[in-house]
């Protein structure tokens, strides 16, 4: 759902998008280092809002892509969390589905803790995947 909201606008006609085939499967796994955005003291210390979590960034991204402006504050924050170096998720509100929560995982920082994993989740045993 989060995903198909960037390609559909309730105010415009339906369009045809050619892309790469997506796939989507489960995932079971820990990721330790997670920066909680859903947690309001956090977005308290980081001075930002629920509001500009789950708000539109499409218009500000356009903007920004064009070189007529700053990237979106959530990239800044992401950005930033993943150069600190000692995050390997974040964990966010959902723009799309209320008390509903996602993941970011940095697949490259899941090595700094060797609890961390990420795993297809299949109990039919077809796909096997696993991070590191």
């Amino acid at each position: 759902m989060e995903v198909s909201f960037v390609f559909q606008n309730p105010n415009a006609a339906p369009f045809t998008m050619a892309t790469p085939p997506w796939v989507i499967f489960a995932v079971d796994g820990v990721v330790t280092e997670t920066l909680d955005l859903c947690d309001a003291s956090i977005q308290s210390t980081l001075n930002t809002s629920m509001q500009e979590l789950t708000g539109d960034w499409s218009y500000s991204q356009a903007l920004f892509l064009n070189n007529q402006g700053a990237p979106p504050p959530t990239q800044v924050l992401g950005q930033v969390a993943y150069d600190s170096s000692i995050v390997a998720g974040i964990r966010y509100p959902s723009a799309k589905q209320p008390q509903s929560t996602c993941l970011v995982v940095f697949p490259d920082r899941l090595i700094m803790n060797r609890q961390n994993y990420l795993k297809v989740y299949d109990p039919n045993g077809l796909l096997d995947g696993r991070l590191p």
